[in-house]
Order: structure tokens, then sequence, then C-alpha cells
């Protein structure tokens, strides 16, 4: 542990202290720990702004599969129903082409 000179006040202080204990001054080791905190919390909103993106991109996929999903189940009920109730069935077909559609234009 060595002695250096404060900046401010000309004191004697130790090269570990991060400021001075007679005039509160930062030293070098303080501003580093002060750049590095900063740069710790730069890099852990930059990760918590990527997860949170990654989880918007996760939901989006799922609502456009639900969307698919339901749109291909009301084609096939559809598909089966215009033979046995030709204005159910075509209606049912219609709506399951658009929601099957409408599945990609979800943003």
């Amino acid at each position: 542990m060595a002695l250096i000179e404060c900046l401010e006040c000309g004191k004697e202080i130790s090269d570990k202290a991060e400021s001075c204990p007679n005039c509160g001054a930062p030293t070098t080791a303080g501003y580093q720990a002060q750049a590095q905190a900063e740069v710790q919390a730069t890099a852990t909103a930059k990760l918590a702004k990527k997860e949170s993106r990654k989880a918007a991109k996760k939901e989006k996929r799922k609502k456009k599969g639900r969307y698919q999903g339901v749109g291909c189940l009301t084609i096939i009920i559809g598909l089966f129903l215009v033979f046995l109730f030709p204005p159910l069935g075509g209606l049912l077909l219609i709506i399951g082409v658009v929601a099957f559609v409408a599945s990609f234009l979800v943003s």
C-alpha cells in the first residue's frame, strides 16, 4: 500500500482509497470504481432490453400460432359441414380462411 498525494487538499492518502478522507475528493481508484459501476449498469440495462425484446417476439409467435391453429381447425370443420349443412359449412370455411390469413397480418 503506497501513499499518494490528494489532488485537492495535498494530504497523503492511501492509493487504494476511493476518496480522500480529509476533503472527500475522489482519487484515481474512485474514478475507476465509478466508471466500472457505470459500465456494469449499462451492460445490465442492455441485457434487460434484449431479454424484453426476446420475450415480446416469443409472445408474438405464440399469438400468431393461435390464430393459425384456430383458422386451420375452423377450415377443417367447415369442410366437413359443407356436405351436411352447406350454409353453416360455407360460413365456417370463410371464417377459417379469414382467421388463417389474419395470423400472417398480426404485428
